[in-house]
């Protein structure tokens, strides 16, 4: 049994690699289809099938759909059932016909900037031996950023600092399904192999603040991001509480963060130096990093210059009425009184 279990667990990898390799397909895509073909395995273990095969295909496919054809099938169905016509079809013919997705020329890097990400993309690949699924997320992750570098007519990693990678960060967006921290976590490793290797004099990667997905809305669900946006730009600034209040909108827009954390946000928990939020979150009690954004930054600066009461109080935001002091509650930031914010 342990020879065809061994035998599957072969012809498993060597789809997936077929799939990255020869058709170009997404990390997400693969995983997807790993996850059916794992199925595949637990459902023969199930049924005490040892061998795979175009008869085990017919079995798993009847055992989980009857009689039903391929149109009265839900898209999370359909996808098992292509899934396993796949499988069969590269251990009969060694090939998946299907149209590529995406070409390997997508991710060509060239320049000096280029050379030192194919450099560290070697050493991942030669010294890490990442997979051929692990590596093409590194080459993705960075293909981003060398387009944002080259938009930007940055050609050497000599050009970059802190500032230019945070801008970077900032305009990612992960409403259109970019995998923010992913990328994060990716860029971190690229510029401490950078700093290693004395292509870089300062080691950013310590400096990159660490990102974590935050599963919490940002602001009420009924409002897409578009017209998040659309709210934030309209926000009037021309009053001390307007400043006050963008600031704090842009901070739950942007961050994520609950209303208990920004009513007691104090400038201990700015940390400018590093362009970085640490607090420690009320509701868990847990330690959280965000990333310090230019357009955050920048709203808080104008709240504070010419916005916020003359106060000793340590907390950043305050009442906007005499005795100037810190929310009592978080329904007060929850409540924020902005007339804009309806979609139009």
């Amino acid at each position: 049994m342990h020879k065809q279990t061994e035998d599957l667990n072969s012809l498993i990898t060597n789809a997936a690699d077929y799939l990255d390799s020869k058709l170009g397909y997404s990390p997400h895509t693969i995983r997807r289809h790993m996850w059916g073909w794992l199925r595949i395995k637990k459902l023969m273990a199930l049924k005490g099938i040892q061998h795979y095969n175009q008869e085990t295909q017919g079995k798993i496919l009847y055992h989980q759909f009857k009689n039903r054809g391929i149109n009265e099938l839900s898209h999370h169905e359909k996808e098992f059932h292509n899934s396993v016509s796949m499988l069969t079809e590269f251990q009969v013919t060694g090939q998946i016909k299907v149209t590529p997705r995406i070409k390997r020329k997508d991710f060509i890097f060239n320049g000096p900037l280029g050379e030192s990400i194919i450099s560290f993309l070697d050493y991942k690949r030669i010294e890490e031996r990442l997979s051929m699924v692990r590596l093409l997320c590194y080459q993705r992750y960075l293909f981003r950023f060398y387009q944002y570098c080259n938009k930007k007519l940055v050609r050497s990693i000599t050009k970059i600092d802190l500032p230019f990678i945070l801008h970077f960060i900032d305009q990612l967006d992960s409403g259109k399904g970019i995998p923010v921290d992913t990328i994060i976590s990716t860029l971190r490793g690229f510029m401490k192999y950078a700093f290693e290797q004395k292509l870089l004099a300062v080691d950013y990667s310590t400096k990159i603040p660490k990102c974590k997905s935050v599963q919490q809305p940002k602001l009420p669900s009924t409002y897409s991001k578009k017209e998040i946006e659309k709210l934030i730009r309209s926000i009037e600034r021309s009053s001390a509480i307007e400043k006050r209040n963008y600031a704090i909108i842009l901070i739950a827009a942007r961050l994520g963060l609950r209303a208990s954390d920004i009513c007691r946000l104090k400038f201990d928990n700015v940390h400018w130096d590093s362009s970085t939020i640490k607090i420690k979150q009320v509701k868990t009690g847990k330690e959280l990093i965000l990333p310090l954004l230019p357009d955050i930054g920048n709203a808080i600066i104008d709240y504070l210059k010419y916005g916020r009461p003359e106060s000793e109080e340590p907390y950043i935001f305050l009442t906007e009425k005499p005795p100037y002091e810190p929310f009592s509650t978080s329904n007060v930031i929850t409540h924020v009184p902005v007339a804009q914010l309806t979609p139009c």
